[in-house]
């Protein structure tokens, strides 16, 4: 089967849309703060991917940054 895109364990398309919703969230606002007006169930879990995967890459780029800050510090 040369086509993933039919291939029912093919979740190419799942990553890249939690990558995207990711990568957005992380350069704008950071994970989501839950609205207690409303309640919308349909999209909770998506948003729960979402927020968990925006925390694990908010706190990837703060050890990234603090290695480049300490080889910095030990350049000069």
């Amino acid at each position: 089967m040369t086509d993933k895109s039919h291939d029912p364990d093919n979740f190419d398309w799942l990553d890249s849309i939690i990558n995207e919703e990711t990568d957005k969230r992380v350069k704008n606002e950071g994970p989501q703060k839950k609205d207690q007006t409303s309640d919308d169930s349909d999209n909770h879990w998506f948003d729960s991917i979402i927020d968990a995967a925006v925390e694990k890459r908010t706190k990837e780029n703060e050890r990234i940054l603090h290695k480049l800050k300490e080889k910095e510090n030990q350049n000069k």
